[in-house]
């Protein structure tokens, strides 16, 4: 909805739904969680939010 809605961009919000579907694993399918991905995922893959902040910001200060 946000992407279609231009509030954030295509490559965040897909990150955000590849998130998502990691956190289901590890909230779903805790025995199979491969603890190597799990660190490489927080080492890098925190930054999403920071985009994500700053796009809904922008939008944000832009509406009247």
């Amino acid at each position: 909805m946000l992407a279609r809605n231009d509030v954030i961009d295509e490559e965040t919000m897909e990150t955000l739904v590849a998130a998502i579907g990691f956190r289901n694993v590890l909230a779903h399918e805790y025995g199979h969680v491969d603890t190597d991905e799990v660190y490489e995922t927080l080492q890098t893959g925190l930054e999403v939010y920071d985009a994500y902040s700053r796009q809904i910001a922008r939008w944000m200060q832009s509406q009247p």
